[in-house]
């Protein structure tokens, strides 16, 4: 059987996944006959441990353990206040709570769960980084069709006790234990689910039965400002906060206390008092934790809406810190263009003012969406003339390939036509160079085309145009080098006569293999696509990684030029991944800010949901330690170029491209409706590095070794080569060579 090659290096795919035996230096297999991802499912370690690897924030947490109050400022008088209990039936035995259907339809995939753990270090100690024990959280789904979910409370729970007496945390004896009822969304699919890891209980926080408040600070806690707690007293008697006392805040040492009764208590935490319900089960509700995800100004006018929106915008974008942006100077241009539309009621004229923000704001997470539900920004995509990206095959995915280039002298290269396409029909072959484009010269073309293309960066404003499918026009004039003389081909749009090739992508999946060099040195290869978990399942990532460590692979390609980044469900995971107990990653400086519309201050939180103390590892053969190069490119997006960055700048692993990642802001977004079925997603919460800015915004993610885009680049591709892994394989082979 023939080998599978890319030719420059004679690279072959060895024996198949990773997840297979350890692969043996012998002929390689056809790629056909591999098995797609998904079919290798199985259980695997967590990614991050749970247990005792995890319960403090350092070594300051063992002091913080033992004592988090000074006695000599403790209120230890006995409370004046008697308990008001609403329902004394000897003490709860059932918390129940109601799923909203988007969360009761997730946890029936799998992926969303009702969690009661321990977090009386969290809120009582504000250890930011505290991981609740396995022995200490209990985990519950709905049952049929009900949105309700129960939790059965057990007669003597594991967790911290607390003696509000003195100040002190104890091993045993009188004290209270607290608990938070929460739901944890988005979360990875596991075979045997029975806890919560790390990442999922801080970064996969949809909402809590105690309302916090984002902090200013993103080393500091979540603060309890309402909500519901559950509170297990040892014994009758044992004190607890009746009140968030004159400095509005619980769990600090002016708090009035009060005395429990032995058992279980539900305690409200009201801003005028507490009250506490011992009714056997208790309905308790769940506040976001997220800033919320809609706002309705569609029964505004045209102009009302319009300037609502700016205002909106001027106060919360969150990106509004890293740049300067002249909100009040985009009202006065655009406010005529809306009461224009709005005198003529004219729908499309309306939302291209709001495509125009996002234009001007080059924000890959701005969208502007049509009653039909066609997208008018970003735009939806014309029909393809024939040059946008190719795909090639990595067993069970594919990555991308594009068909033109922009040199690094400027010149536009043309590597292939789409057979049947409309710039194969007018005569455009692999190997042309573009000189103009509809009569302007080239560079001139792409340096306007950045200034009214749907866009994040200079670079994928070029690219884009060069691809020509921007255009509008029906006919399209281009002006070409090819076989020794200079033509000028009329390229016309898809219509009833012509048919337009379909663009390709790259396939959501993930494929795993060895690569074998010249050299002789096997390497591992992995096609990364997506982050989502329906696409690229976590049991298998880990798994593939245990084998790579069996088989002894010294380094590691991971392949995410076609990783579009629009789901960030499976990144921290990840990223963990290559982190070991002994040398965690921890994202100190790292942030997600939001501005918060009631109190009129920013807040922040740590990257990506996760506390900067929090130490990021991986447990067993899940952890990789060797080389790692990751491949990206012009489709590099979104969560990619944060996984990208945070390896990056750890200097865990080398950044390899031939171009610059997609940009673009990474955070949440908020869902405005506008008149007459408008829809505008807009940024919300943003993703900043330590830098203060946004990972990717307006630059993209810099490769740490770049590939010279010149004439023997182009020869490569047009020969069906792979310069850009061919490079990280000859990499590898450099620094291994050294040693």
């Amino acid at each position: 059987m023939p080998h599978t090659s890319l030719p420059q290096l004679a690279l072959h795919w060895c024996a198949g996944l990773l997840l297979a035996a350890a692969c043996l230096p012998a002929p390689a297999i056809d790629m056909g006959q591999l098995s797609k991802a998904k079919e290798a499912l199985g259980s695997a370690e967590n990614a991050i441990s749970t247990g005792k690897e995890v319960i403090s924030t350092g070594k300051e947490g063992v002091a913080a353990a033992r004592q988090w109050l000074k006695p000599s400022t403790t209120n230890a008088s006995p409370p004046s206040n008697a308990t008001a209990v609403r329902r004394d039936e000897a003490g709860t035995q059932r918390l129940m709570a109601t799923l909203d259907d988007s969360l009761s339809a997730s946890a029936r995939r799998g992926e969303a769960v009702l969690s009661l753990r321990d977090q009386g270090p969290y809120l009582v100690q504000r250890q930011s980084a505290f991981v609740t024990p396995a022995a200490a959280q209990w985990l519950a789904s709905p049952v049929s069709d009900s949105p309700v979910v129960a939790i059965n409370l057990a007669t003597e729970p594991a967790g911290t006790l607390f003696d509000f007496s003195t100040g002190q945390v104890r091993l045993s004896g009188r004290g209270v234990k607290l608990f938070a009822l929460s739901a944890h969304a988005n979360l990875p699919w596991r075979s045997d689910r029975r806890t919560l890891d790390a990442i999922e209980q801080h970064a996969m926080l949809h909402a809590s039965s105690v309302k916090l408040e984002w902090p200013r600070q993103a080393q500091d806690s979540l603060e309890p400002t309402g909500g519901q707690l559950l509170v297990w007293a040892s014994g009758d008697g044992v004190l607890f906060p009746s009140g968030f006392g004159p400095d509005g805040k619980l769990f600090t040492r002016d708090d009035p206390l009060t005395s429990l009764s032995r058992g279980y208590t539900v305690v409200r935490l009201d801003r005028s008092g507490f009250s506490f319900d011992r009714s056997r089960e208790v309905m308790v509700s769940l506040h976001a934790v997220l800033p919320a995800a809609d706002l309705d100004l569609s029964r505004l006018g045209y102009v009302d809406a319009f300037r609502a929106f700016i205002s909106l915008m001027s106060e919360r974008y969150p990106h509004a810190t890293a740049r300067t942006l002249p909100w009040p100077q985009f009202q006065a241009e655009l406010l005529d263009r809306a009461a224009a539309a709005a005198q003529k009621r004219d729908l499309p004229a309306y939302a291209q003012v709001f495509a125009d923000i996002g234009q001007r704001l080059r924000d890959g997470q701005f969208q502007v969406t049509l009653p039909d539900g066609v997208r008018l920004y970003p735009g939806s995509g014309l029909p393809d003339l024939g040059l946008t990206s190719q795909t090639q095959q990595r067993g069970g995915a594919t990555v991308p390939l594009p068909r033109v280039w922009l040199l690094d002298n400027g010149r536009g290269m043309v590597s292939d036509v789409a057979p049947g396409s409309a710039a194969a029909q007018a005569g455009l072959r692999p190997g042309a160079e573009i000189l103009d484009i509809a009569g302007e010269p080239l560079r001139r073309h792409l340096e306007r085309s950045a200034t009214r293309l749907a866009c994040t960066t200079d670079s994928s404003c070029a690219l884009s145009a060069l691809t020509l499918s921007s255009s509008t026009e029906a006919s399209l004039s281009i002006k070409v080098s090819q076989d020794g003389a200079e033509q000028t081909l009329q390229l016309r749009r898809p219509g009833s006569d012509t048919a337009a090739a379909p663009p390709t992508t790259a396939a959501d999946t993930a494929s795993a293999f060895q690569l074998r060099s010249v050299s002789g040195k096997n390497y591992g290869y992995m096609v990364v696509s997506s982050f989502a978990q329906a696409d690229t399942n976590l049991e298998l990532w880990e798994r593939s990684l245990a084998s790579a460590n069996r088989a002894g692979l010294p380094g590691l390609i991971l392949d995410l030029r076609g990783n579009h980044g629009e789901s960030t469900q499976l990144v921290a995971h990840f990223v963990a991944s290559f982190f070991s107990y002994d040398k965690p990653l921890r994202l100190q400086g790292d942030t997600q800010r939001h501005f918060d519309s009631a109190t009129r201050v920013w807040r922040a939180r740590g990257g990506f949901g996760l506390p900067p103390l929090l130490p990021l590892h991986a447990s067993g053969d899940a952890y990789y330690p060797g080389q790692l190069i990751l491949l990206t490119g012009r489709d590099c997006g979104g969560a990619c170029q944060l996984f990208s960055a945070w390896l990056q700048r750890t200097q865990r692993a080398q950044v390899m491209a031939a171009e610059p990642s997609a940009g673009g802001g990474i955070g949440h977004t908020m869902r405005v409706s506008l008149p007459d079925g408008i829809v505008v997603r807009v940024p919300v919460v943003a993703e900043i590095s330590p830098s203060g800015q946004s990972y990717a915004q307006g630059s993209g993610i810099n490769p740490d070794l770049r590939i010279p885009l010149d004439l023997e680049f182009m020869g490569k591709v047009m020969r069906a080569e792979d310069p850009v892994l061919d490079a990280a394989v000859l990499q590898l082979d450099q620094v291994f060579s050294k040693r």
